[in-house]
């Protein structure tokens, strides 16, 4: 058998394998992806340039509301349609076109939804997987839309096939943005956790902004009114201090034995900063410190708090994961139990403070924030003070250091539970 002969056979065959095929899909209604996209931009889809943009899973909404944004223009039309077929989270948009004409094995089907939080109390449905036809007035564009999924390494992504590439990235300039102007991640509170079992899953969590009153936070005289210039003062002044070319980066450092306030505080500064974006990150999220400060700088102004900065630096030289995603103690390594607090933006002019054992009149104002059910325990050096009972070896834990013989604030009616405020 001659080349010829090959060759015959193979476009025979193939003829074969179009009407075993076609039918069924005409039966099924469903027409070849790479049909429409052509029929809608008027050329070849594979000789077309393809323009893509990835983007964190966080993020997802914030792609949703951009791309409604230009959607929603006067002069914008579109239409929006799904792909039907197995696999197709596996390849790219130019693949899936390729593959639709080779194999007929996609074509248009229904649109794939997805729910995902926007807030603490809020949830927004996106796209998770469809193709945007968008027509402008003077130019068609196809827009693939591809959020995380299971099935697929990588990250989501925005696939954009233009007449030409200047076409795609115009589009594309246009999409950031809308980003920036539809941020859903901008004001919010916001912590990392890790999602072991599903790597395809946001680890943003949403709280709660708390609502925290100046005079629940005791302190040394002084102490509390030093961290809210450096913190609230400068975010008030924002503005001005720009117009001066100062910088607004500025950081507060929070150490002392547990039980002093250093949470206490960072809470109050949450509740009064409240059109400021605030990335919290404790234990194992100290790994995404990163991910943290690129976000802070997206959403300025931002503060990002970091519980237990210590983990930070800790020596990386013994096993469990080492350094600051395991969050282990161990040999060289200083653990949670040291209480540091660093408020940042991230910073670049630090202050720091010891939350230290409170003087009397402190130690007297936490006795009656507790006598009026207010609880926030802490340690006092005098014995005297009205309220407060000698702390001695073997009491239970609520003092700095056990067996020192400070003084433990206390109420002098029943003393209620102890409880912490958590985010």
């Amino acid at each position: 058998m001659d080349q010829h002969e090959i060759d015959r056979f193979g476009r025979t065959f193939q003829e074969f394998l179009d009407l075993v095929v076609h039918p069924s899909r005409e039966r099924a209604g469903s027409q070849p992806i790479i049909e429409r996209v052509e029929q809608f931009l008027g050329a070849d889809p594979l000789s077309l340039p393809v323009v893509s943009e990835t983007f964190e899973p966080y993020q997802h909404p914030t792609v949703q509301l951009a791309i409604d944004a230009i959607l929603s223009r006067d002069d914008v039309t579109h239409d929006l349609i799904g792909t039907a077929g197995h696999g197709r989270e596996q390849f790219s948009f130019s693949e899936l076109l390729q593959m639709s004409r080779l194999h007929l094995g996609f074509g248009v089907g229904a649109v794939d939804y997805a729910t995902l939080p926007v807030s603490a109390d809020e949830e927004m449905t996106c796209v998770r997987f469809g193709l945007y036809l968008i027509d402008d007035g003077t130019t068609r564009t196809a827009v693939l839309v591809r959020g995380a999924s299971r099935m697929r390494e990588g990250k989501p992504a925005v696939e954009v096939l233009g007449l030409s590439r200047d076409d795609a990235r115009r589009w594309l300039d246009e999409f950031r943005a809308e980003r920036v102007r539809n941020d859903k991640l901008r004001g919010q509170v916001l912590s990392f956790a890790p999602a072991e079992h599903d790597p395809s899953a946001s680890p943003i969590q949403f709280h709660r902004r708390p609502d925290l009153p100046r005079a629940d936070v005791i302190l040394p005289d002084g102490v509390l009114e030093r961290i809210e210039r450096q913190v609230i003062g400068i975010a008030e002044h924002r503005e001005r201090l720009s117009q001066e070319n100062r910088h607004l980066k500025r950081g507060v450092l929070l150490y002392g034995p547990p039980g002093t306030g250093k949470t206490h505080t960072v809470r109050y500064l949450t509740g009064q900063l409240t059109d400021v974006t605030v990335v919290l990150l404790a234990g194992p999220a100290i790994g995404y410190v990163s991910q943290a400060c690129e976000l802070a700088r997206s959403l300025q102004p931002a503060v990002i708090v970091l519980e237990d900065v210590d983990l930070v630096a800790e020596d990386r030289s013994f096993g469990g994961g080492g350094g600051a995603a395991s969050g282990a103690r161990g040999p060289g390594r200083r653990g949670a139990a040291t209480g540091c607090r660093w408020t940042c933006p991230p910073a670049r002019s630090l202050r720091r403070w010891h939350c230290a054992v409170p003087g009397r009149h402190s130690c007297d104002r936490r006795a009656h924030r507790r006598s009026a059910g207010v609880i926030h325990q802490g340690a006092h050096p005098q014995s005297d003070a009205p309220g407060c009972e000698p702390r001695r070896r073997g009491d239970k834990p609520g003092a700095s250091a056990p067996g020192t013989g400070r003084a433990t604030c206390r109420p002098a009616g029943p003393d209620p539970a102890a409880a912490r405020g958590a985010w």
